[in-house]
């Protein structure tokens, strides 16, 4: 997984990367299954209010979440956090919507013997 930290009208210190780079394994470690390949980071600051947005592409799926306060970690916390929970509904959706047998229709279904053995059946109800 590659991570790209960057800042606009602010200096990433050590610190802050190394809280990044921490938040971003975890959460690829969490979601092992969506082959998450590269995370960029942007650190900006814009009056009072001290911005990062995190852009997550993956496997099928590009994820976007922007945390917004006036300490650089917690933005930081609330954009990770966001998207844990977009990864969350993802997969959730993605469980929802796959095609799961319905045990009552595969009843209903007549395999290729049976077929022939009705057929053969009719054959002597007719003559």
């Amino acid at each position: 997984m590659e991570i790209i930290l960057s800042g606009k009208h602010y200096e990433v210190s050590d610190e802050i990367k190394a809280a990044a780079e921490q938040s971003m394994r975890k959460l690829a470690e969490d979601y092992q299954s969506q082959k998450i390949s590269s995370v960029r980071l942007l650190f900006t600051v814009e009056r009072n209010w001290q911005i990062a947005e995190v852009l997550l592409n993956g496997k099928n799926l590009t994820l976007h979440a922007k945390g917004r306060t006036t300490d650089m970690r917690a933005s930081l916390g609330n954009a990770v956090e966001k998207l844990d929970k977009q990864l969350r509904r993802y997969l959730e959706r993605i469980q929802d919507l796959s095609v799961k047998a319905d045990p009552v229709a595969k009843e209903k279904f007549w395999t290729s013997e049976e077929l022939s053995e009705a057929e053969d059946d009719t054959d002597l109800v007719d003559a």
